[in-house]
């Protein structure tokens, strides 16, 4: 983009790709057997300092038992003559140099987040700040984080971390999706509450459109694959469904199918049948 940004959505964006500092946080932004063993006691010391209750919490205790387990194995207690245990030596080479953090795939994490906060930039231009955060949050709850976390729209800690998490477990792609998503999930929930579906069409094609195609040029998947989301879950639901023609076009009858399928499934159900649909879960 070559217009100027407004300082809200520029703190947004600078909120989304600063760096997790939390010694104990990052041992969770990497693949188990890349972590060395001063990583795997940060991370468990993290464990320890948090309250019993908090999903990181247990978060922490499951990679730093991984990290055992991987490292020593799983096999019974050796006993010397004596009956005494024999301390266990490692089963394979443990790193002992700490690795830098990159997404899945291999790409730096500073390269995914940013192509990722330029997708968050997008919904906060067109959405605003808040509604975009709120929907980034859904996003991540609908990929499955680490621990849940709240959809009020306010990006913290809690929000930041998850969004590195999902960048460094999943990638950058993934979580462009869960984005998108996370957007759709909004628009279906602000629908069924007012009962207006208006801009149905814009908001499928500007959200699941760029997932696809540059600009408006290349096929429009989302257009056909949400009424045949929407004719499946329609006769499921019960007697009285008129199955959409499955042209792509999103005009009134789809519209109207569309608030039907709301009344009787959820936004949820919505959601994630074409999320899965669209290849996005």
């Amino acid at each position: 983009m070559d217009h100027k940004i407004s300082p809200q959505v520029a703190a947004l964006v600078e909120q989304a790709t600063t760096p997790v500092t939390d010694r104990g946080l990052l041992a969770l932004l990497k693949p188990t057997a890349a972590l060395t063993e001063a990583e795997m006691k940060d991370a468990l010391m993290a464990a320890m300092d948090r309250k019993r209750g908090d999903p990181l919490r247990y978060a922490l205790y499951d990679k730093v038992g991984g990290w055992h387990d991987l490292n020593y194995g799983t096999g019974p207690q050796t006993l010397d003559d004596t009956g005494k245990p024999v301390p266990a030596g490692p089963a394979r080479t443990i790193p002992d140099t700490e690795a830098p953090l990159a997404a899945k795939g291999g790409e730096s994490l500073t390269d995914a987040l940013d192509r990722v906060a330029g997708h968050l930039r997008t919904a906060a231009e067109t959405d605003g700040p808040k509604e975009a955060v709120a929907a980034l949050q859904r996003g991540l709850n609908l990929l499955g984080p680490a621990a849940p976390i709240d959809e009020d729209g306010r990006f913290g800690p809690q929000t930041r971390f998850t969004l590195h998490h999902a960048v460094a477990m999943r990638g950058s792609s993934q979580v462009q999706n869960g984005l998108a998503l996370g957007r759709f999930d909004r628009f279906a929930r602000s629908t069924r509450a007012s009962g207006d579906a208006g801009g149905l069409r814009d908001v499928v094609h500007g959200v699941f459109g760029p997932l696809y195609r540059q600009g408006e040029d290349g096929p429009r998947p989302e257009g056909t694959v949400l009424q045949e989301t929407l004719n499946h879950l329609g006769r499921a639901s019960g007697p009285g469904w008129t199955d959409l023609a499955i042209d792509g076009e999103i005009g009134p009858k789809t519209t109207g199918a569309f608030r039907t399928v709301l009344d009787r499934t959820g936004p949820e159900d919505l959601t994630r049948r074409l999320g899965a649909a669209l290849g996005l879960l």
